[in-house]
């Protein structure tokens, strides 16, 4: 079964909002640098926007992380193809 384990935003003030929110969210970070070296973070889930979908998706693949990507899933063509050929490489799913 999944859960949530964290979850990050551009504040640590927004990030802690989301997670009393949602009682269940036990760490929340102000960066997703922060949220990328958590060992118990197994998926990312990226909503951000358009614009950082590439470089964030990038950042969570190259920290060994799955990615579930909101829709747009990318900018570009290029910028899918890209992500989808560094998740295949790393053998990490990618959505």
């Amino acid at each position: 079964s999944a859960s949530v384990v964290a979850c990050a935003a551009r504040s640590l003030e927004s990030a802690k909002q989301f997670a009393e929110k949602h009682n269940n969210v036990k760490k929340y970070y102000g960066s997703y640098d922060e949220l990328l070296n958590d060992e118990d973070v197994q998926c990312v889930y990226v909503g951000n926007v358009h614009a950082f979908r590439r470089s964030v998706g990038e950042k969570c693949l190259m920290a060994n992380k799955h990615v579930v990507l909101e829709k747009p899933f990318a900018c570009s063509r290029e910028d899918a193809e890209y992500l989808i050929s560094l998740a295949k490489e790393r053998h990490l799913f990618l959505m």
